[in-house]
């Protein structure tokens, strides 16, 4: 279906709202992006369902696994490259703006001494723009062909005929493996209870709709966070880079101290005792990162480290 996004552009921050943190800034603009990318991607995974076409799929189930993923991968790319990439560099760069336009009032007010102005440039946001979305699509890509693949291998192992395993194919596809794993349990245990196959098909058809949800919600708020981070970093590396801030200027992993904090994200404060450099990976238990997010629905930031 046609997709339509309207992109707008809210004024200057307030005196009084410029002096929210920067986490705070960086969490309201990501809330902000996250509801239409959430809106872009369930477009986009529920316009690569409607592309397939059960019969064609059953066509190259029966050939195996290969000629499987070839038409899914073509039906992906098509509806990927006509509706996907251009609405997300859109959206993630008008974002990328809005954030370093929010931040600089607080980086410049930091950075004042008496009697002196520091005018920080806004950074370019489009090569970092282009090179994540290209890398986002990879991502979600990679996981659908992985998602295939357990499709076809259930399908051979449980005896279906190809038409059963194209339709269950396009119940779940855009879903991730664990996802499909979920759904397909779900008509197994309604087929062990003796539910009437309109009854199952219902059913699943209701769980797909809701894991293609989680998974396009789960997506936006990952990207959200990605675009929020980078902005906020490349906006401190132009201030050092223009001599604002000292070449050995640290800063520190902030996380969201409430009852959502993770396990994962709850040490790296402590892993980086006094902060790291710009230019500086920090230590998690995930292995070196250089910015947040962590992990899906990370919310952690960065913050300079100001003696």
């Amino acid at each position: 279906m046609p997709l339509t996004l309207t992109l707008t552009h809210r004024p200057r921050l307030r005196h009084h709202q410029e002096t929210r943190e920067p986490w705070q800034v960086l969490h309201a603009e990501a809330t902000d992006l996250e509801r239409q990318l959430a809106t872009l991607w369930l477009s986009v995974l529920l316009d690569f369902r409607g592309a397939l076409d059960a019969a064609t799929l059953a066509q190259a189930l029966s050939h195996g696994a290969l000629p499987t993923e070839h038409a899914l991968w073509s039906a992906w790319h098509g509806v990927t490259q006509e509706q996907t990439r251009l609405p997300l560099q859109s959206l993630l760069q008008a974002s990328a703006g809005r954030i370093q336009e929010a931040l600089t009032p607080g980086l410049q007010q930091l950075l004042e001494a008496p009697g002196l102005r520091f005018d920080v440039p806004t950074p370019d946001m489009t090569p970092f723009i282009e090179r994540y979305v290209g890398q986002e699509l990879v991502g979600v890509t990679d996981t659908t062909r992985a998602q295939v693949r357990q499709i076809v291998r259930q399908a051979v192992e449980s005896g279906r005929t190809h038409r059963q395993a194209a339709t269950a194919l396009r119940e779940v596809v855009g879903l991730t493996p664990r996802q499909t794993a979920a759904v397909d349990a779900l008509r197994q245990r309604l087929t062990d209870e003796g539910r009437s196959e309109a009854y199952m098909t219902s059913q699943v058809e209701l769980a797909a709709d809701r894991g293609i949800r989680l998974r396009a919600q789960q997506i936006a708020r990952t990207e959200s966070m990605s675009v929020a981070n980078a902005a906020q970093q490349q906006l401190n590396e132009q201030a050092q880079e223009g001599g604002w801030l000292p070449a050995d200027q640290k800063r520190q992993w902030l996380v969201t101290p409430d009852q959502r904090l993770c396990q994962y994200c709850a040490p790296i404060p402590g892993m980086n005792p006094g902060g790291v450099a710009l230019d500086e990976p920090f230590q998690t238990p995930e292995g070196p990162t250089m910015l947040p997010p962590l992990h899906p629905n990370c919310r952690c930031t960065i913050t300079l480290v100001m003696d």
